[in-house]
């Protein structure tokens, strides 16, 4: 049976933080970018009433709800993939199928709100942020992670065979501490 993200037993792995949250923030500029010029292509449709249901409100106010929502989940979605990295054996498939699950979630949302063909619009505009979102951070988590062979068995740190009662002595050999006359 193969586990293709899991490490070799011979491999340590090591995750970059700083790679994985530069990559993130570039990911939610990205898909800030996306959304901001998706609402422009959006408003030249013109007459897109599925627009106008995010705030209830104007429209300055959706376009900016849009790409701050985008740049939140952005951000968002880094932490998770950065949590999973950390503490799962196939962390990019488990974020592959998080994401994916959240995007139909949403996708499914806006195309069963208003009607048909802004719906679908606005349906089609979420599914192009969350696959930008989804792919870049894919990528960003695969760059993200190193492995290095592991030291030979007889190079590991073994635990100290030292018990609170003993220190080292300058030859390493155990020395009896005195007690107190």
């Amino acid at each position: 049976m193969s586990y293709g993200d899991d490490p070799r037993p011979d491999r340590r792995r090591r995750v970059d933080p700083v790679r994985v949250w530069a990559g993130g923030v570039a990911t939610a500029l990205v898909a800030g970018g996306v959304a901001f010029v998706g609402i422009l292509v959006l408003r030249a449709l013109d007459g897109v009433s599925g627009l106008h249901k995010l705030a209830g409100q104007g429209a300055d106010l959706d376009r900016t709800l849009v790409v701050v929502a985008a740049v939140v989940v952005a951000l968002l979605a880094t932490g998770l993939l950065h949590l999973l990295l950390l503490s799962t054996p196939r962390a990019h498939t488990f974020f592959a199928w998080i994401i994916g699950l959240v995007v139909l979630a949403v996708v499914v949302q806006a195309l069963v709100a208003g009607d048909w063909y802004g719906s679908v619009l606005v349906a089609a505009l979420y599914l192009i942020i969350g696959l930008a979102i989804g792919s870049l951070l894919t990528g960003v988590g695969r760059t993200a992670v190193t492995e290095r062979p592991a030291p030979p068995p007889d190079q590991r740190q073994q635990p100290s065979p030292y018990r609170p009662e003993y220190r080292p002595g300058p030859d390493d050999q155990p020395t009896r501490r005195l007690p107190p006359s």
